[in-house]
C-alpha cells in the first residue's frame, strides 16, 4: 500500500480507537492495534514504529489542510480525543474549505446544461448539502461560454452512450443543402465540441467514409443491432491533430502555413496560439511571423479573415489567394 494511503489508514485506526470511550489507549496499545489492522486487512505484517504513530498523532492534531485540527490529549500516558463527539469523519469544515468547496461547487454548475454530464447535478446538490447556509450569496466568478437553446443538445447523453457501448445508429439527418433528410447508418466514435457546436464523427456506411456530423441537424435517430465497425483510418489520437475546427477536405494533407501579424495583434497571438502547431520563426518591431502546420479548411479560412488588416498570409500562395480574394470580395460588398 503507498506510504500516503497507508498514513491515511493509520489516522482512521487511531480515530476509531480514540472514539472508544470505553477503553484506555496507551501508545503501545496504538501500535497494537494498527499493526493488527495492517496485517488483517492487506497482510502487511513488518510491524509499526512508536515513533511513526507519534508522528501521525502529531499531525491529526495540526491545522488543516495538512491534518484534522484532532483535539488528541494525552494524561497519564493515555490518549484520547478531549472532545468525546470528535471524529475525524464528522470533523466540520473551517472557512478555508467551505470557500474551495463554493468555488468548485459553481464550477460544476456550468456543466448542468450538457447532458452527458446530468449526474453532476446529483453531485451538485449532496456538496451544497454539506456547506453551511451562507448569509449572503456569492457573485459568480467564472462564466463557461454556453447555449442552453442551441438544437441538438439532448442527443449528447444518448450518442455518448453509444460511443461507451459500441453501438451503431440509424439517424435521419438534414444538411442545410438540402430540403428532404438523408438517412444513413453511423458508427459513432467521437463527439466534438467546436464554437459552441456539437458534432458526431463516425463512419458513414452510406458513403463508406468518415463523416462529420452537426447535431443540431440529426432530426432523429435509433440504436442498431448491426455489428460496430471502427474504420482503419481512424485513430482518435491523430485525427484532428493537424486540423483546425472540423470539416477535413477529402484527400487534404497538413501544410506549412507562414503568418505574419502586426505588432498590435502579436501579443494576442503569442498568449493565445492559433493551434498547437504554432511556433514563432520571427519577432522585431514590424510583428511576428509564425508557422503553423494545418489541414487549409473553411473553419481556418474563417480563423484567418477574422484577423483582417492585422494578418498578411506568407505561406503557402494558394491560401493567401483565397484570403485575398475572400477580402476582396468583402470590399465589394460595400460598394453602394
Amino acid at each position: 500500500m503507498p506510504s500516503n494511503k497507508n498514513a491515511s489508514y493509520r489516522y482512521r485506526v487511531i480515530d476509531n480507537c480514540l472514539k472508544n470511550t470505553g477503553r484506555k489507549w496507551t501508545l503501545d496499545d496504538l501500535v497494537d492495534e494498527i499493526s493488527t489492522r495492517l496485517e488483517e486487512d492487506f497482510g502487511k505484517d513488518t510491524g509499526i514504529s512508536k515513533r511513526t504513530v507519534q508522528m501521525d498523532i502529531s499531525i491529526m492534531r495540526s491545522e488543516r489542510p495538512r491534518g484534522f485540527e484532532a483535539p488528541i490529549v494525552c494524561k497519564d500516558g493515555y490518549y484520547s480525543y478531549d472532545d468525546a463527539e470528535y471524529s475525524i469523519e464528522n470533523n466540520p469544515l473551517n472557512e478555508q474549505d467551505i470557500k474551495n468547496l463554493e468555488e468548485a461547487i459553481e464550477l460544476l454548475k456550468q456543466f448542468k446544461n450538457i447532458p452527458v454530464f446530468t449526474d453532476l447535478q446529483e453531485m451538485v446538490i449532496k456538496l451544497e448539502g454539506i456547506i453551511p447556509e451562507k448569509k449572503h450569496k456569492g457573485r459568480k466568478l467564472i462564466d463557461f461560454e454556453t447555449n442552453e437553446n442551441l438544437k441538438g443538445l439532448s442527443f449528447i447523453d444518448p450518442i455518448y452512450k453509444a460511443i461507451k457501448n459500441k453501438q451503431v445508429l440509424n439517424l435521419e439527418y438534414l444538411p442545410f443543402t438540402h430540403t428532404e433528410n438523408l438517412k444513413m447508418t453511423i458508427h459513432p466514435y467521437l463527439l466534438k465540441e467546436y464554437h459552441n457546436r456539437w458534432f458526431l464523427i463516425g463512419y458513414n456506411d452510406e458513403l463508406k467514409k468518415i463523416s462529420h456530423l452537426a447535431l443540431d441537424r440529426i432530426e432523429l435517430f435509433y440504436l442498431s443491432d448491426q455489428k460496430f465497425i471502427l474504420a482503419k483510418d481512424y485513430n482518435e489520437s491523430v485525427y484532428f491533430e493537424n486540423v483546425l475546427g472540423i470539416t477535413i477536405p477529402e484527400n487534404a494533407n497538413p501544410e506549412t502555413l507562414e503568418l505574419k501579424f502586426t505588432p498590435e495583434r502579436a501579443p494576442y497571438i503569442k498568449t493565445k496560439p492559433i493551434h498547437h502547431s504554432q511556433k514563432i520563426i520571427q519577432e522585431n518591431e514590424n510583428g511576428i511571423v509564425i508557422q503553423l502546420k494545418l489541414v487549409i479548411n473553411k473553419e481556418l479560412i474563417s480563423e484567418l479573415l477574422s484577423y483582417g488588416k492585422d494578418l498578411i498570409v506568407l505561406k503557402p500562395e494558394s491560401l493567401a489567394k483565397i484570403i485575398k480574394d475572400d477580402l476582396l470580395k468583402a470590399i465589394h460588398s460595400y460598394d453602394f
